[in-house]
């Protein structure tokens, strides 16, 4: 016989226990034990019908899966070293960047230490992606793995502010080894410039600079547009402080 969809056994008139039932199941290690017997301590009532109680159990009886824990996504907002307070936090699709994805689908605010807590996000591979308590969201996001019932914790999201660029200025054409020049960024011990052809997306600069300048060495291609990017680092821990892009067209 079948208990819940278990194989059981049947045991019937069990030495010292009259007119009784057992039925024996073992699952995923536990042993269930069911014992039907009428009640002969009480004359003065009618017994119960074994036969119709032993088939209400049997065949009602259902093995329900244990319930997973709740699902929570729990971490930090960091602007470099330092936590953020009141930040708010969006769970969003992957490429949310493209527009119609950057719809939150989950959201929390930091607490004054910048810890966040998302409780029953959405399953899958997600963005966390910080903002500003002030709404303006700078940063590249973090990648997570959320599974039901599980807690991905210790998730650091990092925001930066953004880089004051002076020259060339956005769209100008310029020649093929142009200085590129930016505001020196509060607290930041070192830039990191690097320059990427706009069509191929290959890199031609990639260089670390104390200073708030640098001259391209590396010819660029004529006719071609470029995004230079400068990124604000703090050393010896190179966190990023802030970013900025701009385009530049180099003359034919």
């Amino acid at each position: 016989m079948t208990v819940g969809g278990q194989p059981a056994v049947l045991l019937e008139g069990v030495p010292g226990r009259g007119m009784s039932r057992d039925v024996l199941m073992l699952h995923n290690g536990t042993l269930y034990h069911f014992k039907f017997q009428p009640d002969v301590q009480a004359p003065d009532k009618a017994a119960p019908d074994v036969e119709a109680l032993f088939k209400a159990v049997t065949y009602s009886f259902a093995l329900v899966p244990a319930s997973k824990g709740e699902t929570v996504v729990m971490g930090q907002v960091f602007w470099g070293p330092d936590p953020v307070p009141n930040a708010r936090v969006e769970l969003r699709n992957m490429g949310w960047q493209e527009g119609p994805k950057s719809t939150a689908l989950a959201q929390a605010t930091a607490d004054a230490q910048g810890q966040f807590r998302l409780v029953s996000p959405p399953v899958g591979r997600y963005d966390l992606v910080a903002l500003w308590p002030d709404g303006k969201q700078l940063g590249a996001g973090t990648q997570v793995a959320i599974a039901a019932g599980t807690t991905v914790s210790d998730v650091k999201v990092y925001l930066v502010k953004e880089v004051t660029l002076l020259e060339p200025a956005e769209g100008v054409e310029v020649g093929v080894t142009p200085t590129l020049r930016w505001q020196s960024f509060p607290g930041a011990n070192l830039y990191r410039v690097v320059m990427v052809d706009r069509e191929t997306m290959e890199g031609f600069v990639g260089e670390d600079t104390r200073d708030t300048s640098l001259t391209v060495q590396q010819p660029l291609k004529p006719g071609r547009t470029y995004t230079w990017i400068v990124n604000a680092m703090t050393t010896p821990g190179m966190h990023m402080l802030a970013v900025a892009s701009r385009e530049i067209k180099v003359k034919p």
